[in-house]
């Protein structure tokens, strides 16, 4: 389920596209009474990128889309069945494409670290890697502009604005730039009208440069104490999106004499992309969702709605043919997997957060929020769910309900009374991922605070919680999970497995170290097998302690990105990163299309460079293939044969 967070948006023939995690969905918004009735729900249709989309370009009838491996080109003339004309893959590992900017038969792809990458588009069938033009300094474009000969690329760190001259298509010149020389360390934006640059200086404002001499660029204005991001023009008016605020307009008729006109406000995450048209503004607010304002009177933008998005998966919990998900900043969601090859939303539990930490018990889920607080919720009805109580008390970072009370990170809540609960003790202890080694002993890994270590709690008076053992105290852990007596602990690059048996004197088992390599995240235990979820290099790691004394890491799985939450249920792991929800089987099920069940097998990830899938078999041994992942391999194998 590859939903995710909102980096960018485009408007076309009254048809929203809208970058949402590693696809791109597409809304209707032909008339003022469909905007007002937009939700989540109501997509029309979407296009799979397979990793984070960060850009988003039209072309009619084309839309170009920039996602962090690569750059796609979809047919759009019916927006309710776009289909991908073509496609490539960046050949440069480590790295991400940031912005897509199209002028005539060539498209120009800002890649970070890399620097400008030159696309033939002449054929957009069959586009062709051209030249990539390295840039000086830390070489990090962001965005780019291009107009009448000239493309403009503002840098990130560098704080510098690079002026090429495209004449010659393939074969950009460097013409002059442009330099703050501020404090401010970043350009992430610039829209160019007439002989006026107007330059993003990220989180700081704009500046208003004169550009008549592209070899000699010189600021004539700036608007600074601006949260700023993104820049659009419109007519006389500059749309520039501001990080929790919204975006601000920016009357531009006198450029020496620029001054904010308007500001769009209601929207309170991190703000990226920003599209205007002549009577409405598209405004991609990251985790938050996206946001749709009239501003038809550019010096009153009213809101007209504000659709969410998943936003990043954070934590994740399932239970029967449902799985939920702790969304990256606000809101849990609810996620119907009854056909597993087809996840997706059928809930939305709007609530404050970033839900670091979920966890069920019979009929109801708990939701630690970070800055929500404790939140309970009926999920008798998944798909229906109504909220017991919200933002209860203290932030917190974990979660675990036992009975009539609930262990949190600030400490232990009473719940007899589900409709108003209360805190009945505190210990920094707890402050902490949890999890419950006996009746009345549970286990607090904490990474942070003033108490970092494994911490053993007798609960057994729930007043009165008494710390009867810390594991290494001082050393941070970031998860912990029990199976009978066996705990495994993270700590950073390090799987720490434990015997428990004696509570008072646990002992180690083994230690697994990945130095470099792989940090864990998350981890969870079931039936003598671990699953845990980290990165850069591994998404999933699996390891089988049915012999405490040789335990072994038997497979590992890259899917895209580094994974933060993991979750096992029914024979189905479910693990998230801040680009969407994997599920994924623990068993060869595609043996014939995919994988030889006698041989090992490694491919090599055309997209990143990096191992897709590192498979080490052995009778018994299970092998986890992300969905995804399949519809990947299947294409190469049809596009190859």
């Amino acid at each position: 389920m590859p939903n995710g967070p909102s980096f960018d948006i485009v408007e076309d023939n009254g048809y929203l596209y809208v970058a949402q995690g590693s696809e791109v969905r597409v809304y209707d918004v032909t008339n003022p009474e469909k905007i007002k009735d937009l939700t989540w729900k109501n997509y029309i249709s979407k296009i799979y990128a397979g990793e984070s989309v960060k850009s988003l370009y039209i072309q009619h009838p084309c839309l170009h889309i920039g996602y962090a491996t690569g750059y796609i080109i979809a047919d759009i003339r019916d927006p309710f069945k776009p289909f991908i004309i073509s496609s490539l893959k960046s050949p440069y590992e480590r790295t991400e494409i940031r912005d897509v900017e199209v002028y005539g038969n060539y498209a120009y792809l800002t890649v970070y670290n890399e620097g400008i990458q030159i696309v033939d588009i002449s054929d957009v069938s069959n586009p062709k890697l051209g030249k990539i033009v390295t840039m000086t300094g830390y070489n990090r474009p962001w965005r780019a502009f291009a107009a009448d000969g000239y493309l403009y690329v503002s840098r990130e760190t560098d704080n510098i604005l690079d002026i090429f001259d495209i004449s010659d298509p393939k074969n950009p010149k460097f013409v002059g730039n442009y330099t703050a020389n501020s404090k401010g360390d970043s350009f992430s934006g610039v829209a160019v009208k007439g002989n006026y640059a107007y330059v993003v200086e990220y989180h700081n404002g704009i500046r208003v440069v004169n550009i008549s001499d592209k070899s000699n660029p010189v600021e004539v204005t700036k608007l600074m104490n601006i949260d700023a991001n993104d820049i659009k023009i419109h007519g006389n008016y500059a749309y520039i999106s501001v990080r929790y605020q919204g975006f601000n307009v920016i009357d531009i008729s006198n450029p020496k004499n620029s001054f904010i006109a308007g500001k769009g406000a209601d929207i309170q995450g991190y703000i990226e992309g920003i599209f205007p048209t002549g009577d409405y503004t598209f405004l991609a607010g990251e985790s938050m969702g996206f946001g749709i304002y009239d501003t038809s009177n550019p010096k009153q933008p009213v809101l007209l709605t504000k659709v969410p998005v998943v936003g990043g998966v954070d934590s994740v919990v399932a239970k029967d043919d449902h799985v939920f998900i702790g969304a990256h900043n606000d809101g849990m969601w609810v996620i119907d997997t009854h056909d597993k090859e087809n996840p997706i939303e059928s809930a939305f539990i709007e609530t404050p957060g970033r839900f670091s930490d979920l966890s069920i018990q019979d009929n109801y889920l708990f939701g630690a929020g970070e800055w929500g607080g404790l939140n309970m919720i009926d999920i008798t009805d998944p798909k229906k769910p109504v909220t017991v109580f919200v933002d209860y008390m203290d932030n917190i970072g974990a979660v675990l309900p036992d009975g009539n009370y609930i262990y949190t990170s600030a400490g232990i809540v009473d719940i007899h009374n589900k409709y108003s609960p209360r805190y009945i003790s505190r210990d920094l202890h707890f402050d902490g991922r949890l999890a419950k080694l006996k009746d009345n002993i549970i286990l607090v890994a904490a990474y942070k605070g003033k108490y970092p270590g494994l911490h053993v709690i007798d609960v057994s008076k729930k007043t009165n919680p008494v710390v009867i053992k810390t594991y290494d105290s001082g050393k941070p852990f970031y998860d912990v999970s029990v199976d009978n007596n066996i705990v495994a602990v993270l700590n950073e690059n390090n799987i720490i497995f434990i015997d428990f048996t004696d509570e008072k004197n646990p002992k180690k088992i083994d230690e697994i170290s990945y130095k470099g390599e792989w940090t864990g995240h998350s981890i969870i235990l079931n039936e003598n097998i671990a699953y845990a979820a980290g990165g850069p290099l591994e998404s999933i790691k699996v390891f089988d302690f049915s012999n405490p004394s040789n335990i072994t890491q038997i497979d590992s799985g890259s899917l895209w990105g580094t994974y933060n939450c993991i979750d096992y249920h029914e024979g189905i792991i479910y693990a998230g990163n801040k680009f969407g929800l994997s599920l994924l089987y623990p068993e060869d099920i595609s043996k014939e299309l995919i994988i030889s069940k006698s041989e090992n097998f490694i491919n090599d990830d055309e997209r990143t460079g990096q191992k897709s899938l590192s498979i080490k078999k052995a009778p018994g041994i299970i092998t986890p293939i992300s969905i995804i992942a399949i519809y990947y391999f299947l294409g190469k194998y049809y596009l190859k044969h």
